[in-house]
């Protein structure tokens, strides 16, 4: 047969793509031929060719449906498209003896980490490394740079699109010795230039097995690996996927690195997103809502408030611009890839709602099954119920069943925290948040990874379906909802980003959560149940609110935050670490006072935290009839008041209208913010708690913090 072809006068490239329609690699013909339509030429299809009439039919089809702008600033208003703003401004670079393949709604702002960052290539630089770098360039508004010298290859490649030869990374790392690099066509230090520090390394992409000397990271970067022919084909799809048109050029180049890969390889309701009823307004300033109509007492907006109420028009914007049939989809699918259609989801031992979440929301996008890795704790039995999903089985129950199931593995790379039933070669893909560490899996072929150095799994997941345009069912949003919820500590923890807080308010326009806060504070109720995996941040922040107050004698906010738990011991024997939060919680916050109370749901008893003289005064005032606990004053016994609403607030807001005024002592309040130290997130702790590290008011140090007054 392929004689006959060449007898009948068909050229080589018909044969080339005849044979690759019958592979795999149909992604590859896709995104060829839409560069070439993209370049206006012809020259590299035969349309006697049966096959090859199918493709130009399927592709004029996907490039009419997916509507490609043709003007390359054309961009929507709200841009869901373009990947990272962390490669904003990044310089490409292919990998050292350079062939040609080395040189090749924004829904959220650029992220910092990456704006101004070199995208470098391997050792010995290849076609892929050129052209999928320039390329990339293009894309991310970066500049693309050489790990060596171009070969004869990409010298040609370069003259025939009239493309100027990027410079060194040498000459490059000269002009800003700690640019960020995000690594192009590889992973492996093996590979990567000697004149780069590790340590600058933001981003890769890359289309390789990951092997034993993949890069280590002390923090996450971004990472997009797919099992493709070609990292330029993971750049050109990243164009067609995000409807932006690469120039003339940039196509070309991208076209030629492809070639010399695989030639060598062959509806909207009355609700608002999170708002509507929950957030009306009552304050003179806009800011603040109604607490309790019969004292007229009304609180300051929460932060999780804010951030939806402020994102609620971009919000309903994105999910009106969603098919509203969940069974809509594009008559040929350039978005999935087909390593993960039918695969198993899981997530990391210890499991936490992220993971499960994740696994479910992953499930429902790429058309596989969702597992658990070891039992649910509360919270996400919680969700689960709220939403009235079904718990998914555990991985062993799935392997049972079939022991060669496909796996993905979720909201964890490494091998440490992996199910021990997992065969690592039966992994086809990775979908994460957390840094590369020294337990990564190794793997023998390149699989599908998605790494984003954002707050949560879930969020990349909701992200994906929005940039497919695809509409999650409304029991999957949910649970991708509550998923970052939980991880962001309500978007106030240290990992969150824009993207989570967009994503956060788009998921609840299509979840129609009417109130954001509401779920919040009950979810948070059913996390406190299970202790182990909440950090004193996460105790102090989980369920806070403040209140404004302006009388003759005092202006300000206060903070209260409550914990309800069926063992109040637990978290009172941890006093040594919750004060020196809870300091430096109202120093951040510029919070007058900040009060903790702790709430037994069983017995119906309240102790109140006292961080210093100011909290301890007020207490005293509100909280006339109550004792003082311990010698160093640090705890006040409530009896039977547990409500913040009916027993607490009414209770401070007599107080301070009564004429209450800040004591002259302030205690630990007074310490520098600078010397509170940093929150960080203990990448090998399978609770994944955020922790402060280095603060001036060390853990156990409650002699600190005794009151006198």
């Amino acid at each position: 047969m392929r004689d006959c072809r060449r007898r009948s006068g068909q050229s080589p490239y018909t044969i080339f793509f005849n044979f690759l329609l019958t592979a795999t690699a149909s992604i590859i013909i896709i995104v060829l031929y839409c560069l070439s339509l993209l370049l206006r030429t012809n020259q590299y299809y035969d349309d006697d060719s049966h096959g090859n009439v199918r493709i130009r039919s399927i592709i004029e089809n996907v490039l009419r449906d997916r509507e490609i702008p043709k003007e390359i600033t054309t961009v929507p208003k709200v841009d869901l498209f373009v990947v990272p703003e962390a490669l904003k401004g990044a310089v490409f670079v292919g990998h050292l003896v350079t062939d040609l393949d080395s040189v090749g709604g924004d829904l959220f702002v650029v992220p910092e980490a990456l704006k101004g960052a070199v995208f470098v290539g391997h050792l010995v630089t290849d076609l892929d490394s050129v052209g999928g770098a320039i390329g990339a360039a293009a894309l991310y508004g970066g500049t693309a740079a050489l790990a060596s010298e171009v070969n004869s290859e990409t010298a040609f490649a370069l003259e025939e699109w009239g493309m100027k030869k990027p410079p060194t990374i040498e000459e490059v790392l000269k002009e800003n010795s700690d640019v960020k690099i995000c690594l192009v066509d590889y992973q492996q230090t093996t590979q990567m230039n000697p004149i780069i520090n590790r340590a600058n390394v933001v981003g890769v992409i890359d289309h390789h097995a990951l092997q034993s000397k993949t890069i280590v990271t002390d923090r996450p970067i971004l990472i997009d690996v797919r099992p493709w022919g070609s990292m330029s084909t993971v750049i050109a799809h990243t164009f067609l996927t995000h409807q932006r048109r690469p120039s003339v050029k940039v196509a070309g180049m991208m076209l030629c690195a492809i070639l010399s890969d695989t030639l060598h390889s062959l509806g909207h309701d009355d609700h608002h997103a999170g708002g509507a009823e929950a957030l009306r307004l009552t304050g003179p300033d806009g800011q603040t809502k109604r607490y309790d109509d019969e004292h007229g007492i009304v609180r300051k907006r929460t932060n999780i408030e804010n951030v939806v109420l402020d994102r609620e028009a971009a919000a309903h914007e994105i999910a009106d611009a969603l098919p509203k049939e969940i069974s809509t989809v594009p008559r040929v699918d350039l978005f999935l890839p087909e390593a993960l259609k039918d695969a198993v989801f899981v997530g990391h031992l210890v499991t936490d709602l992220d993971s499960v979440g994740g696994a479910i929301g992953a499930a429902a996008l790429y058309g596989g099954r969702a597992a658990l890795a070891s039992e649910v704790n509360s919270e996400t039995a919680f969700a689960l119920e709220e939403w009235g999903m079904e718990k998914p089985p555990t991985i062993e129950e799935v392997l049972k069943e079939n022991p060669d199931a496909k796996i993905c593995l979720v909201d964890h790379q490494q091998t440490s925290q992996m199910n021990p039933n997992i065969n690592p070669d039966n992994v086809v893909g990775v979908i994460d948040h957390h840094a590369l560490q020294s337990k990564t899996i190794v793997t023998d072929r390149p699989i599908y990874i998605d790494i984003r150095p954002w707050g949560s799994m879930s969020t990349i997941i909701a992200h994906t379906f929005l940039t497919h345009q695809r509409r999650p069912p409304m029991k999957v949003a949910g649970m991708m909802l509550c998923a970052i919820l939980s991880d962001t500590l309500n978007l106030q923890g240290p990992t969150t980003t824009e993207w989570d807080r967009l994503i956060v308010a788009v998921l609840s326009e299509i979840a129609q959560v009417d109130d954001i806060q509401f779920l919040a504070t009950q979810q948070f109720k059913a996390k406190s149940k299970e202790l182990a995996g909440l950090s004193a941040h996460g105790l102090v922040n989980g369920d806070q609110k403040s209140f404004s107050f302006k009388t003759e004698k005092f202006e300000g906010d206060v903070g209260f935050a409550v914990v309800e738990t069926t063992d109040d011991a637990v978290i009172i024997d941890r006093l040594g670490d919750l004060l020196p939060e809870i300091v430096a919680c109202k120093k951040e916050k510029e919070l007058s006072a900040l009060f903790l109370a702790v709430v037994n749901i069983v017995s119906l008893k309240g102790t109140l935290l006292l961080c210093g003289p100011t909290e301890l005064s007020l207490a005293k005032m509100a909280f006339s009839e109550c004792t003082v606990a311990n010698e160093s004053s640090t705890l006040m016994d409530l009896g039977k008041r547990v409500s913040r609403k009916k027993d607490y607030i009414p209770a401070i807001t007599r107080a301070i209208k009564s004429g209450w005024s800040k004591p002259m002592n302030r205690g630990q309040s007074t310490v520098d913010i600078a010397s509170l130290g940093k929150l960080e997130v203990d990448p090998l702790d399978p609770h994944q708690r955020v922790v402060r590290k280095g603060s001036i008011l060390a853990p156990d140090s409650e002699k600190l913090f005794k009151v006198v007054g």
